[in-house]
């Protein structure tokens, strides 16, 4: 161990910020749980609040609604003007904002240090321990009324009940999860506190479990006011009785056979089909100013023994601070749970699937006794099945000390199924991996199946493959593993997609490799894909997709503004084939100067140019310079050279793959806009309808010639999906020249490069990674925004990668995609 470590590490006091005034504050990093939590606080306090992130999200649109001005991607200048600027301990500490705010005289605080200003000006109520403190904080600002404005509270985590993470109220009551992982705990100035439990973690901060205990004992000392702990915890026993000979005022809680002297106690406590019931018992010399019974029962709509406590620890603090014995019963039977907290995903086809947090030995044995405890309760008609646990071990630094201390924790599960270390940003350690959980579990449990599953994207099949009905599957841990029940879903749901159109005489590839069909020539493969003959069997397909709405889909034409992920597309991917190639001509008497012409979806963009001056058609010259097809191009919006689609175009068949519905769609309800629309990935343009111009044959070939030598003379070939970012100001600015200006042109990442050609084209080597072009964005962005302010939106289509993977990816309109379905299904049916 290194001597960092040798003395418990403790937070220096400081001067506490004031916020009795109203103050302009920046917050770095805002999208993050717990900052997001901190501003929409401040907001409510009555702070004028800026932010900064690097990617979008749908806490950053949410936060913006509140009316906070946010910034993706970080530059000096956002700084100017604020009286401070705070920032999580996982901001780097050179980021340029929190740099700059320095130089500037500025105050830069840490999360800890702006949260210990909000701390200040009210009654603040702290919720600390290794585990439960978010339910906990959630119980407690619940049952003072924080859903109903009663006090303020910042929560680590989704509480449903409280329908927002951060608040304030005009009371000044304010309950705060204080997190241990950086000291913030320590730093917090707290009118009262709940400790849940001591157990070892965060040892890269800590050291050892004995500063752990020493820190959470500097808290508790801390602590102006009344203090709960679980007496059920053995260190917190000995702080309790410290703190009491001391005179301090202290509430013990814990299960009355644990220890019968506890202030607050559980008794009869039993399992239910929806959560526990048990009985609460109030000694009498403890919450004199309650006036409520000492003994009642209630009943807790969350499983498991830690939740019992959780729920003690809650009534103890809250009780004290005023609530009553209608408001803590009401709060318990009602509560929605936090995210992420034995939250059940799915119960599709007879299988529970269940996410969870927990990511520590004495965490996972507390939720598998919740699990035994639900599938105990399950009436006898129904399947009892088999208890599966996925776990995907955290942080390399913490599973080189720990490891060991896994070997009994899944005790109960009928099957373990272990993954690969999750980094969480630590260093990676030659000769520690997931596998080291594995030893230790089959070396204590010899008669247990445990399964190792190195890669973390092979667990839904694995997955997928052992489950049956009856099953209870929980997957936990605090890494990626969070979206392994929806994935397992869309596997599920895959493969019966897979049969069904099979059945109806389709020829379907799974694990299809998509690279050869885009321009970019890189990525990975679809896991289902299907190449439709005729619009028939596209309507054929739809149907069957609309059987499984949440099924992933993706369309694709000639692939030429699209970059799959290396990972691939978890989905079903559908491609047109070469029925959707025709264009006819519709005159009319009536029209003398202009003339109606279908397009069908893949005719080549290039080609339509070509055949359409040929036919004495103008208006559509344009096109040549666009390598993509004509359903592409409605989608996009595409244009060049002074025009788009928007400006010939009457209206579009489309099908969708998600409802089933199809029919014609005027323009005037397809959402267009500067290289967009409203639809979305699961819907496929197979018609178009245009109007242009009456012409006399070839009229359009002299400036298709231009647009074909400009476009030799000025873009590059080669592997690229032609220009990656939208101009910006409707077309009215250059991305490329902006590019040009931050001196990127020529750059790499990787096997990725800004053409020396075009700046607002990147290449990819032969061979080449689609990471590497999503990075390459990713620092054109941030670089062009840093110099100009100007935040760059992606024109391709990014597909296969996870939410939040790549700043350039910007969120699809789907409030546009939803009203466009609904008109579809409206006007026309299935």
């Amino acid at each position: 161990m290194s001597s960092s470590h040798s003395q418990p590490p403790q937070k220096k006091k400081v001067d506490v910020f004031d916020l009795s005034a109203a103050q302009r504050l920046h917050v770095v990093g805002i999208g993050g749980p717990g900052m997001s939590a901190l501003a929409r606080a401040l907001v409510a306090m009555g702070h004028l609040v800026s932010g900064s992130d690097i990617r979008s999200s749908e806490t950053i649109v949410q936060l913006k609604e509140l009316g906070i001005n946010i910034s993706i991607g970080h530059s000096e200048n956002l700084v100017v003007g604020c009286d401070a600027v705070c920032a999580s301990s996982g901001v780097p500490s050179d980021n340029i904002e929190m740099a700059a705010a320095r130089r500037a005289g500025i105050p830069a605080l840490s999360r800890a240090e702006m949260l210990a200003a909000v701390c200040v000006s009210g009654t603040a109520i702290g919720v600390a321990g290794t585990h439960g403190k978010t339910t906990t904080t959630t119980l407690v600002a619940l049952m003072l009324g924080g859903a109903e404005g009663q006090c303020g509270f910042v929560v680590g985590g989704d509480a449903p009940g409280l329908q927002t993470n951060g608040a304030w109220s005009s009371t000044g009551l304010f309950v705060v999860e204080a997190d241990e992982s950086d000291g913030t705990h320590e730093a917090l100035p707290l009118r009262g506190a709940v400790i849940t439990n001591i157990d070892t973690d965060h040892l890269d901060h800590f050291g050892s479990f004995e500063n752990i205990v020493a820190s959470f004992s500097r808290f508790a000392s801390e602590i102006d006011g009344p203090i709960a702990v679980c007496v059920d915890d053995v260190e917190l026993r000995r702080i309790g009785n410290e703190l009491q000979e001391q005179g301090r005022e202290v509430l013990t809680y814990g299960i009355l056979s644990n220890d019968s002297s506890a202030s607050i106690s559980a008794s009869q406590i039993e399992a239910t089909a929806s959560g526990m019931s048990f009985s609460v018992h109030i000694a009498p010399n403890v919450l004199l100013q309650y006036q409520g019974e000492r003994d009642f029962s209630v009943t807790l709509r969350a499983r498991g023994m830690h939740n019992v406590l959780n729920a003690l620890g809650a009534m103890a603090i809250a009780l004290h601070f005023g609530a009553t014995q209608e408001q803590v019963t009401q709060v318990l039977a009602e509560f929605q749970g936090v995210a992420r907290r034995f939250d059940v995903r799915s119960t599709t086809g007879g299988i529970t699937l269940i996410d969870d947090y927990a990511h520590l030995p004495t965490e996972i044995t507390a939720v598998l006794g919740a699990a035994r405890g639900m599938i105990a309760s399950r009436p006898q008609t129904e399947a009892k099945g088999r208890l599966i646990y996925v776990f995907q071990p955290n942080r390399f630094n913490r599973m080189s000390l720990i490891s060991h201390e896994y070997a009994d924790a899944f005790v109960g599960a009928d099957v373990v199924v272990i993954t690969d270390i999750y980094a969480s940003g630590t260093a990676f350690i030659e000769g520690v991996t997931g596998k080291l959980v594995v030893d230790a579990v089959v070396a204590a449990h010899r008669d247990v199946q445990v399964d190792w599953v190195p890669l973390r994207s092979d667990l839904p099949q694995h997955l997928a493959n052992i489950l049956r009905e009856g099953d209870v599957c929980i997957s936990s841990g605090c890494g990626d593993i969070e979206t392994l029940p929806g994935e397992i879903s869309c596997e599920q749901l895959l493969r019966q997609c897979a049969k069904d159109l099979r059945s109806a005489q389709l020829e379907v590839f799974e694990y299809a490799p998509l690279a050869s069909r885009t321009t970019y020539k890189v990525g990975g493969a679809a896991r289902l894909f299907v190449e439709v003959r005729s619009e028939s069997q596209l309507i054929t397909v739809a149907s069957i997709c609309a059987q499984h709405p949440d099924m992933p889909v993706l369309v694709l034409g000639r692939g030429s503004n699209t970059l799959v992920s290396d990972a691939g597309f978890s989905g079903l991917c559908v491609a047109l084939g070469d029925f959707a190639e025709n264009i006819v001509r519709e005159d009319s008497p009536q029209e003398s100067h202009h003339v109606h012409v279908e397009l069908s979806g893949s005719t080549a963009l290039p080609v339509a140019a070509r055949q359409l001056s040929a036919m004495g058609i103008a208006g559509f010259e344009w096109a040549v310079g666009v390598p993509g097809s004509i359903g592409g191009a409605v989608r996009m919006n595409a244009g060049g050279h002074g025009a788009d689609m928007a400006g010939s175009l009457h209206s579009a068949y489309v099908v969708s793959l998600t409802s089933g519905c199809h029919g014609w769609v005027p323009a005037s309800e397809l959402g267009l806009r500067f290289r967009g629309s409203a639809l979305g990935n699961q819907h496929v343009v197979t018609r178009a309808k245009v109007v242009l111009e009456k012409s006399e044959p070839s009229c359009g070939d002299a400036k298709i010639a231009d647009i074909v030598k400009w476009r030799r003379d000025h873009q590059p070939g080669g592997q690229n999906a032609g220009s990656v970012f939208i101009n910006p100001d409707n077309g009215a600015v250059s991305a490329g020249a902006l590019i040009d200006e931050a001196g990127l042109r020529g750059h790499r990442v990787g096997t990725a490069s800004v053409s020396e050609k075009h700046a607002n084209f990147i290449q990819s080597d032969h061979g080449g990674k689609s990471a590497d072009v999503v990075k390459l964005m990713n620092a054109v962005q941030q670089q062009v925004l840093r110099l100009t302010g100007v935040h760059l939106h992606s024109e391709i289509r990014l597909v296969g990668f996870a939410p939040g993977e790549a700043l350039a990816i910007d969120a699809e309109n789907s409030g546009d995609s939803e009203k466009l379905e609904a008109y579809l299904c409206a006007k026309k049916p299935k």
